[in-house]
């Protein structure tokens, strides 16, 4: 699934967790989220960006590596962050 990123027009206080496959083989997503990181951060808003430089798109159903594992890992981690009470 590629999510579309939406256009940065305002500082926000909303958290944002991308995830940047270096090998991703689909044309655009890549630079799509560089894009997208640097607005947000020119805008001093909120960002974590987990970079697997060895991975494909839909990496967490492809390869089974340390490295797929540990952004899955920084993910729930993030999410359970944002879930809490």
């Amino acid at each position: 699934m590629t999510r579309v990123i939406r256009k940065v027009s305002s500082p926000t206080s909303e958290s944002e967790e991308l995830v940047r496959c270096g090998k991703d083989e689909l044309p655009g997503p890549n630079a799509s989220i560089d894009a997208f990181v640097t607005a947000v951060l020119a805008r001093n808003s909120p960002v974590s960006v987990a970079n697997t430089p060895d991975t494909p798109h839909e990496f967490d159903l492809m390869v089974d590596c340390d490295a797929s594992g540990a952004t899955i890992r920084q993910l729930l981690a993030w999410l359970r962050f944002q879930l809490r009470d």
